[in-house]
C-alpha cells in the first residue's frame, strides 16, 4: 500500500483501505487519496474505477470485465483468453495474451502489487460452475476477489463451512 497524505499522485488499495482499515470511500475523498484497483491478472494497482468497469490495464492489457472475474475459466467477453489463461500468459511473456505484447509496460512507482494479491489457484479457489449464478451480483464487486483473507459473505470459501482449515 502507498499512502502519502497531499501527494500529487497516491494509489491505496480499496482492498487494504476499505476493508483493513475500515475507512469509507468518502473518506478517500476527503483527503485526496486516490484509490486504484488491482488488476485481476497482473496485481498491479493500475485500476480507476472498480471491478466491471471495462479498463484496460497498461501493465499487462487485461480489460477489466466483472463476467471473468466471477467466472475466471470464461474465454470470450472483454478478453478473449479466460482470466486464468490471462495470468499464466502473463507469467510466461508479461501480458495477457500474446499478441497485446505491444501494448504493455513495465509498471511505474506509483502502481506496486496489491500486497496479498495472488493468482488464481484452482485447488484452492472455489468459483461457481461457468455462467451459472449460484447467488445474486454483489453490490460491491470486490467481494469477487478470490485472494482476501476475510470471508466475502458471497458464494465461496477457500474452505467449505463447517471444516476446520487446521489439519487433523
Amino acid at each position: 500500500m502507498v499512502f502519502k497524505r497531499n501527494a500529487p499522485h497516491v494509489q491505496v488499495s480499496p482492498v487494504t483501505l476499505g476493508n483493513q482499515l475500515g475507512l469509507p470511500v468518502r473518506w478517500a475523498r476527503m483527503t485526496g487519496v486516490t484509490l486504484k484497483y488491482p488488476c485481476v491478472c497482473c496485481g498491479r494497482l493500475t485500476m480507476d474505477g472498480p471491478p466491471g468497469s471495462y479498463e484496460i490495464c497498461p501493465v499487462c492489457f487485461w480489460e477489466d470485465d466483472a463476467i471473468q472475474l466471477r467466472w475466471p475459466d470464461y474465454s470470450g467477453g472483454a478478453n478473449r483468453p479466460s482470466l486464468i489463461e490471462a495470468q499464466e500468459n502473463y507469467r510466461a511473456f508479461g501480458a495477457c495474451e500474446e499478441r497485446s505484447v505491444e501494448h504493455v509496460r513495465l509498471p511505474e512507482d506509483d502502481e506496486p502489487m496489491d500486497p496479498s494479491w495472488r493468482p488464481i489457484d484452482p485447488g484452492r479457489d472455489r468459483f461457481e460452475p461457468r455462467g451459472v449464478p449460484l447467488a445474486e451480483w454483489p453490490d460491491d464487486r470486490t467481494a469477487l476477489y478470490w485472494w482476501r483473507y476475510r470471508d466475502t459473505g458471497f458464494w465461496r470459501r477457500a474452505t467449505p463451512a463447517g471444516r476446520s482449515r487446521r489439519p487433523s
